[in-house]
């Protein structure tokens, strides 16, 4: 038993044993220790204390010969005798009970070596000499009392005295001495290893070795070799008279076969001596030590395991030749159980021996100290002037030799002896493994530089002649297959050794590093996972031939076996394969380096001179061979094969599965070519399209070339060209195509016109009358001038509702095309308005009013209603008591009422021309702009609570208060500034706009202050105001408007921006297109030149190092520095917005008859909310809790699903105006109810700005 085997033993045995046990168990089990030591009562204590110790404490490295010295003979002895098996042998006809062999003895031995000793090959010639120590001291005898030296041999048997019942001189006595070569180290240090300091330590050196293999120990072959040269000897006379002439030559053919079998199982002894060795023991080594253990398991381990087999073919001649008094009455089924045994390794290593070669020649040319080992020990006399090669390949040179000695046995046998049909069934089983070898040699071969191409090739010509012409066929078809999945399943190997590995390893760099993975990613897929998918099936298949060759049966259940299982590797690599063909171009398109790399792999012999792009393309193109590979096995089938019938369900099978798959590549191809176009559809200028085409939720709706007329000519001439005319799910996009590189292929489409919305798009007219075209123009559209209708083109149009208004007249060359793209256009609009309202709308429109604000037609214009005037303004609100409020201002007042409820208004304040409204909830003030006056009133006072209505308005202690003199307030704006809440106005002073902050007073402040004046206690009824002056400053600039941002305040002007600090009153403008870095920029000048002539509307805060500039025609982001940033994102408005609203993660636009919704952080178009006469009323701008502050600062959870966007727009209602009633139309107002916030992932969670937040939110 093993030490790691005894180890577990002692363990399991020690978990299940009562304790009170193990110590008679220990003495049991160490019964000749007992009788060894008689009387040594303290030796016998302490070692089963030291065992019953050790296992109850579990220590993992328990060894029971841990007090065993192996170089005390005494000690060897008394663990020999405890572990050496026994059993009963038979010699000479004789059973012996008890007994063991010599090389059970030598294996026990070997076995209580150390570690160091024990691993090597000179171990059991050690082993025998410690046996010979034991024997010459009557430890153990042989049976017959011969004088016979022990042998790694099982030639003699032996037992020890005590236990035949021989007393005597030995019997009761240990054997004693010293073993030289086993002495450890002298150094009380020593780790037992290489490591020692010690130079002449037998661990570090191996000095154990070199002294073994010093000492001359004569080998057990070489005494049967000297037994073998006279058979007769080793038979008793008297048996050998009774043998007749035949007999005789027949006994010497067998003892010659067996010499024969013992010679070659030394000269692969050699091959251990010569090679293994010296590699392990030489220092420094000749093979680097990360490599060399694996290097000597690739080519030697074969070779030891033959050698194994054949030991063992010796070793039952050797038994049977003892048993039968040196005779060999039958050597047949020796011969024939050891064939069989050796199909599972003789074939593996021949067949492997083409690739053990090669991989010698590779350490060869890599490794010249490897070289000139190999020459050094072919000049040794053991290596017979053969090199190690050859060496190697003495097995497949052996194979053959048995048929040759089992010919010559049989033919000296009389027939009718038991061992002719042995012998018989013998050479019948050395063809097979003769042919077995060939077999493997070629699965294991590349089968595309394979001279077997077909099954013919493999098979003996008498198996061909035996079979039908259908047959034939059948083999060949079932050997094309298992020959096309091998080199498949070699192809698919070389994604890695021949392309990955070596991007990966190049010194300097074909793909730069920081991209190499996504690459690597992105072209190859999940081509692992196909590997092991096929390379499961090439081994079921190679399985398969071995057991039936030559003729294979059937080998449908290892097609359909793997085939179950292909769906998630071919359905992942099937739709990724058009992202990885263009990657792939992409790359050779711009990168010089891997067109030299692909062209150096192409030379490549393992290559066959395809480029990778064919390489990439197996899989896609091996799949759909399976049902034609598989339906030659079928036509050529029997109808009686169950084949006949399972080959079929197979191809079924194999051909839904594809089709499932094609539908998701035909997805994928669409992606792809979107993607292309994503890069390859550009503005004139060069900059990209802004169309998010590379958005895996796009898709191509239609395309199709057609004819534009230009603009200001007559007839169709000269002046007409073609228009590339692309319909998206989103966009409809003219280009005109441009080839930019004609060897290549490469080609741009410059946009033509502005990509038009479908939210914008409006059908017009399909059904025009054709007109004529120039013969010039009919050669450009490809159609031939005899053509009937080649001459007509057929109009259709449509209309973009976008700033301005445009509408389009397109022709095509066939009235067919017209009407697919009538289809299509139809078609594309109704999913795109189901899927924005269903999936994609982030915010729906809630009436805040119905009818409260009517309107009037007068000659076709819009007029305001003289009862309530124009709306204006709004502001949500809620009150101490806990309502949900809104009020909206009109020309003629102020209304409430709750939200929700859209009936409940009510004007509470008889103002003119209220344009602003704000409220203070913290203050309970209401601020209300009218007629550019600004003026503060109580909310308790506008919309008192049940308890103030209860107690007849006495708590009501405050009254309204003008903030402003005169009526030349231009606007107002409230926030919060570093913690304080702060009302800020604007007044203009010729081209100067003054500002004035004031800051609001809390109710407990007011109570703790005495009146200052006559007129202050007149206008507050005896209290001193509401506010406080903060600060007043001015910019030298007309401004419109006035943003909080979270430290600084942005002051919005007609042509830019400026940014304020409100307690040093210092700032600057942004953008900032005047230092040296901008203006070498051309894109950044140009920029600059765009928003000179541009109007300025917002500026939010995007991000943590990055602002979002609005103008009223295009939008960009600038860094913290104001240096514009990310230019790619810059994007022109589809309408003119004369408001702008933040709601993170989107911004609003509002122009007069829609309100575009945009990504804040690419400003890509979201939603379009189309309407009539459209103005915003509210923008976020307030105190309440529940608003999100314009800088895209979230202050609470509640505020995710919070409405902060209002807007006015006229609804006509053609059931007032049936009724005969005044006036059709009213102005309704809404809030922008965001609905995306339904789906987010964790309401509980607060993100500080809109890039997290964006992140935070999904939408569907």
């Amino acid at each position: 038993m093993h030490n790691a085997q005894l180890q577990s033993y002692v363990q399991s045995r020690a978990s299940n044993v009562p304790n009170n046990n193990i110590i008679n168990n220990n003495k049991l089990r160490r019964r000749t220790m007992d009788t060894s030591f008689p009387g040594d009562e303290y030796t016998e204590a302490y070692y089963d204390e030291l065992q019953y110790n050790e296992i109850q404490s579990g220590l993992k490295g328990f060894d029971p010969f841990s007090i065993v010295k192996p170089q005390l003979i005494k000690d060897l002895a008394v663990q020999f005798k405890d572990n050496v098996p026994r059993g009963t042998h038979v010699k000479g006809s004789v059973p012996f009970e008890t007994s063991f062999t010599g090389k059970d003895i030598v294996s026990t031995i070997r076995e209580l070596f150390p570690t160091v000793v024990r691993n090597s090959s000179a171990s059991r010639s050690l082993a025998v000499q410690v046996a010979r120590t034991l024997q010459s001291q009557l430890y153990f005898f042989e049976v017959e009392f011969n004088m016979t030296l022990v042998t790694d041999d099982v030639q003699e048997i032996f037992v020890f005295p005590d236990e035949v019942g021989l007393q005597g001189a030995g019997s009761d006595e240990i054997p004693t001495g010293v073993f030289t070569a086993l002495t450890p180290c002298y150094s009380l240090m020593c780790p037992g290893d290489e490591t020692c300091y010690s130079y002449t330590c037998p661990y570090r050196a191996k000095k154990a070795l070199h002294l073994v293999s010093a000492t001359e120990i004569p080998h057990s072959e070489d005494i049967i070799d000297e037994e073998f040269k006279d058979w007769t000897e080793q038979v008793e006379p008297e048996l050998l008279v009774t043998l007749d002439d035949q007999e005789r030559e027949r006994q010497s053919v067998i003892q010659q076969a067996l010499e024969s079998e013992i010679q070659y199982v030394e000269a692969l002894d050699v091959v251990e001596s010569l090679y293994i060795e010296p590699l392990r023991m030489v220092k420094p080594n000749i093979i680097p030590v990360e490599r060399l253990e694996s290097f000597i398991e690739a080519t030697f381990d074969g070779l030891l395991s033959l050698r194994e087999r054949n030991r063992r073919l010796v070793e039952q001649f050797k038994v049977r030749q003892r048993e039968q008094s040196g005779l060999l009455e039958a050597a047949g089924d020796i011969f024939l159980s050891s064939f069989i045994e050796w199909e599972d390794c003789y074939p593996d290593y021949i067949g492997s021996l083409p690739t053990i070669e090669s991989m010698i020649r590779e350490e060869q040319g890599l490794n010249d100290q490897f070289s000139e080992f190999l020459l050094e020990c072919e000049r040794k006399p053991e290596a017979q002037g053969m090199d190690l090669i050859t060496h190697l390949q003495r097995p497949a040179h052996r194979l053959g030799r048995y048929a040759v000695y089992l010919n010559a046995i049989l033919k000296e046998t009389p027939e009718g002896h038991p061992d002719c049909g042995y012998l018989v069934e013998g050479m019948k089983a050395v063809k097979r493994l003769t042919d077995l070898g060939t077999l493997v040699s070629w699965q294991l071969s590349d089968p595309n530089h394979s001279h077997i191409q077909g099954w013919t090739d493999l098979v003996e010509p008498e198996v061909i002649m035996n079979l039908d012409k259908k047959e034939i066929e059948r083999q060949n078809n079932i050997f094309e297959l298992i020959r096309t999945e091998m080199g498949y399943v070699k192809d698919l190997e070389r994604f890695t050794t021949v392309f990955i590995r070596p991007l990966r390893d190049a010194k300097d760099s074909i793909i730069p590093n920081h991209r190499i993975d996504h690459f690597i990613y992105e072209v190859f897929g999940n081509h692992v996972d196909l590997f092991e998918l096929h390379n499961t099936l090439v081994k079921e298949l190679h399985k398969r031939q071995r057991e039936q060759h030559p003729i294979i049966d059937s080998i449908t259940d290892c097609v359909l076996k793997v085939a179950l299982n292909w769906d998630e590797a071919y359905e992942t690599y099937m739709p990724h394969y058009p992202y990885a063909k263009n990657a792939y171009d992409e790359e050779i398109m711009l990168n010089e380096r891997f067109v030299e790399f692909v062209a150096a792999c192409r030379r490549l012999p393992e290559c066959r001179r395809q480029d990778l792009s064919a390489f990439l393309f197996l899989p896609p193109q091996r799949l759909p061979r399976y049902p034609l590979l598989l339906g030659d096995i079928l036509k050529h089938t029997k109808d009686d094969h169950p084949d006949k019938i399972n080959i079929d369900e197979v191809i079924d099978l194999i051909k839904s599965k594809i089709k499932e798959i094609n539908v998701n590549v035909g997805v994928a191809t669409e992606k792809v070519k979107l993607r292309n176009y994503s890069k390859i559809i550009i503005h004139r200028d060069g900059s990209q399209n802004g169309l998010d085409l590379a958005n895996d939720a796009r898709t191509l709706v239609h395309e199709d070339t057609v004819i534009r007329h230009s603009e200001g000519t007559t007839s169709m001439t000269t002046s007409n060209s073609d228009i590339k005319m692309m319909l998206f799910d989103h966009y409809l996009v003219l280009c005109k195509e441009k080839r930019v590189d004609k060897v290549a292929g490469r080609r741009v489409f410059y946009i033509w016109k502005r990509p038009i919305p479908l939210d914008l798009l409006t059908l017009n007219d399909f059904n025009g009358s054709p007109l004529k075209q120039t013969s010039r123009i009919r050669g450009a559209l490809g159609r031939g001038a005899n053509d009937e209708e080649s001459g007509l083109i057929y109009p259709f149009s449509f209309i973009a509702l976008c700033r301005p208004r445009l509408e389009y007249t397109l022709f095509t060359d066939d009235p067919q095309k017209r009407q697919r793209w009538q289809e299509k256009l139809e078609e594309a609009l109704f999913l795109h308005s189901q899927v924005q309202e269903e999936t994609n709308k982030v915010f729906e429109a809630v009436p805040l009013s119905i009818d409260t604000f009517p309107a009037t037609r007068s000659a076709g214009a819009f007029e305001d209603n003289p009862l309530t005037g124009k709306v204006t303004c709004s502001v949500p609100f809620k009150t101490n008591d806990g309502r949900r409020l809104v009020a909206i201002g009109c020309a003629e007042g102020l209304w409430i009422g709750l939200r929700g409820e859209p009936t409940s208004l009510r004007r509470v304040l008889h103002l003119k021309n209220v344009t602003q409204c704000a409220v203070l909830e913290e203050f309970g003030m209401f601020i209300v702009l009218a007629d550019k006056i600004l003026v503060a009133y109580s909310v308790e006072a506008l919309v008192p609570s049940a308890s103030t209505i209860q107690n007849g308005g006495s708590n009501l202690s405050r009254t309204p208060q003008k903030l402003s003199g005169t009526k030349d307030v231009a606007f107002f704006t409230v926030g919060k500034l570093h913690d304080r809440t702060l009302v800020i106005f604007m007044k203009r002073k010729g081209i100067d706009s003054v500002f004035r902050a004031l800051e609001p007073v809390s109710e407990r402040m007011l109570a703790e202050r005495a009146p200052v004046n006559a007129f202050n206690r007149l206008l507050t009824g005896g209290k001193s105001g509401w506010f406080e002056n903060y600060q007043v400053f001015f910019i030298p600039s007309e401004a419109t408007d006035l943003l909080f941002l979270r430290a600084k305040l942005a002051i919005i002007c007609k042509r830019g921006f400026e940014i304020m600090d409100l307690e040093t009153l210092k700032g600057g403008s942004i953008p900032d297109f005047t230092n040296a870095k901008n203006q070498r920029d051309p894109q950044i000048s140009a920029l600059g030149k765009k928003c000179d002539d541009a109007t300025a509307l917002a500026i939010f805060k995007s991000g943590d190092q990055e602002f979002l500039l609005i103008y009223q025609q295009f939008g960009f982001f600038v860094d913290r520095h104001g240096d514009p940033h990310r230019l790619e994102c810059f994007t022109e408005w589809e309408g003119k917005p004369e408001s702008v609203s933040c709601h993170p993660p989107y911004i609003l636009l509002f122009d007069s008859e829609f309100i575009e919704v945009r990504e804040m952080e690419t400003l890509n178009l979201v939603q379009v909310v189309k309407g009539n006469e459209i103005h915003r009323t509210w923008g976020g701008i307030g105190l309440s809790p529940h608003a999100i502050s314009p800088n895209g600062w979230v202050h609470s959870p509640e505020a995710l699903g919070e409405s902060r966007c209002h807007f006015v727009m006229r609804v006509d209602s053609e059931q007032r105006l049936s009724q005969g009633q005044r006036g059709n139309s009213s102005q309704r107002v809404f809030e922008l109810q965001p609905i995306w916030h339904y789906n987010q992932a964790d309401s509980s969670q607060l993100y500080q700005s809109t890039a997290p937040y964006r992140n935070y939110v999904s939408r569907a």
